[in-house]
């Protein structure tokens, strides 16, 4: 919410896993045991707690994730 209040950026969206209760694999080299991960989409950079101050493009910022078949990136690109 910081991000979206700094930026006035599109909504809050929020990632979950494709399947199970956690994502089960890696973000940016890290392994995540999250329930959801919350970031920003705003002018085609995504904004996370984790990445750089000016954003990343969303196809890179999905490029992150090891096994992105186990993330559910809803409408993040749309």
């Amino acid at each position: 919410r910081d991000i979206q209040n700094r930026l006035g950026g599109d909504d809050v969206r929020r990632m979950t896993p494709s399947e199970g209760r956690l994502f089960g694999c890696r973000y940016r080299g890290q392994f995540t045991e999250w329930h959801h991960h919350e970031v920003v989409e705003y002018e085609g950079n995504v904004y996370d707690a984790f990445g750089p101050r000016d954003g990343v493009p969303v196809d890179e910022w999905k490029g992150l994730w090891d096994d992105t078949d186990l993330v559910d990136f809803g409408r993040l690109g749309d």
